[in-house]
């Protein structure tokens, strides 16, 4: 039997996070995954064919960023829940690294205090159990 639980795995914005943590740019960060994964083609990619993929990809993560903010902030939710697992600094948390993990998730009392709420469980165990983050290969992060 599979048991519920409430994870994030990334967001457009953990985008934001991972190039602040690595000292690049959003560009430098694209242009590098595209660079290390290229698209499958016949021929190899020409400068400006990557340029124009790397622009298109940034074009693409931006939008998606104000968008998830406009709706966070529509909902009444904080947009830490979507990128915690990114603020190592911001929570003094033991930055892990996420792909090695499926997600995270919060207790939750936890969620509550991110605008998370009228979360129910039902269940005799404590949400969420030692054996259900193991299960599914998450952190559960702590909100202070």
């Amino acid at each position: 039997m599979q048991r519920p639980l409430v994870g994030w795995r990334d967001s457009p914005q953990g985008q934001e996070y991972e190039t602040r943590s690595l000292g690049i740019s959003l560009n430098e960060l694209i242009e590098r995954n595209v660079s290390e994964d290229p698209p499958v083609t016949e021929a190899p990619i020409s400068d400006q064919e990557l340029e124009q993929i790397v622009q298109d990809s940034v074009d693409y993560f931006e939008s998606g960023i104000e968008q998830e903010r406009q709706f966070l902030d529509w909902i009444g939710l904080q947009e830490d829940a979507l990128v915690y697992g990114f603020r190592e600094v911001d929570f003094n948390a033991e930055f892990l690294p996420l792909h090695l993990y499926e997600g995270w998730t919060f207790s939750i009392e936890d969620m509550a205090k991110l605008g998370i709420e009228n979360v129910t469980y039902n269940s005799d165990n404590e949400y969420p159990s030692l054996l259900l983050t193991i299960e599914r290969n998450v952190i559960v992060f702590e909100v202070p």
